[in-house]
Formats: C-alpha cells, structure tokens, sequence
C-alpha cells in the first residue's frame, strides 16, 4: 500500500522598493522603504522525469521575472494613493527603466503577498500547460522586515 503524497519545493526571492500606506495613521504613511524577502512554494502529486516537482531555474524565470521587472527598485503605489499622479516620481523611475507599480489595494505585505501569489499561480498555469504532472503555487509569504511577514495559502 502506498500513501497520496504531495512533494513541494519552495523558492526566496529579495528585492528593494519603496511603498507608503494610504491611510495609515503612522510613519508608514510616508514614502519608505524596505528589503523584501518572498518564499513561494509550489507542490505536485508526482515528480517529473528528472525527480522534481519543477526545476528552480523555472520558478526564478517565472516567478522571479515579475519581482525583477515590477517590484525590484521601484516605487509600489495603490492606485488611489495622490502620488501616482506625480509627474516627477514617474518621469525619475522611467529615466531608471522602471514604472511604477500601481497596486488596486494599499501595497502591504498582505496585499503584496496575494498578488504574487495571483501573478505566480497564473505565470506557473499559463507555463506549464503541456506539464504531465500538476504543479501548483500553494504558498506566498512575503517579508516585509526580518521579523514581519504575510502568507498567503491554497485552500
């Protein structure tokens, strides 16, 4: 008799950026910043050919892609925050290469945490679509500090 198991595997990622909480009635409704630290896991029921759940190579174009490209030494605002309609912040992250990245919701560490997880699950879905094993992200914590952190899981 053999037991069901799931096997995961879980990739961190760092980056830095620069948010402020709309709202907040404390200093983090200034412009501040932080070294961010995410762990995204991703399972499947059976491994591949090669005795993986997926190759970690993957995970870093998939997922780390999105963190280099969005949220790497960028300004991350909510889209109702006055600040996105500052020309100057936008004209100086364009000068860097970078836009800055509008969330619909205030840029949290639980806000954050689910629309990596969204963006991860979609990225890993729309890639692996020929996969013969499912591979799913079932978690996304995202370090706000070395002591502070929001996850988010599968139900």
């Amino acid at each position: 008799m053999s037991a069901k198991v799931r096997t995961s595997v879980t990739k961190i990622f760092k980056w830095d950026a620069a948010h402020r909480i709309v709202g907040h009635g404390g200093a983090c409704a200034a412009l501040h910043g932080h070294t961010y630290k995410a762990e995204v896991t991703l399972s499947a029921n059976s491994l591949d050919g090669l005795g993986m759940v997926v190759d970690f190579g993957f995970i870093k174009r998939v997922i780390g892609n999105f963190i280099d490209e969005q949220w790497d030494h960028n300004l991350i605002l909510a889209e109702f925050d006055p600040l996105c309609a500052v020309g100057l912040l936008r004209e100086t992250n364009l000068a860097a290469g970078k836009r800055v990245f509008v969330m619909g919701s205030n840029p949290t560490a639980e806000n954050m945490a689910q629309e990596l997880f969204f963006k991860a699950a979609e990225g890993v879905f729309l890639a692996l679509q020929e996969c013969p094993t499912e591979v799913r992200v079932d978690k996304v914590t995202v370090w706000e500090t070395p002591t502070s952190f929001a996850t988010v899981t599968r139900e």
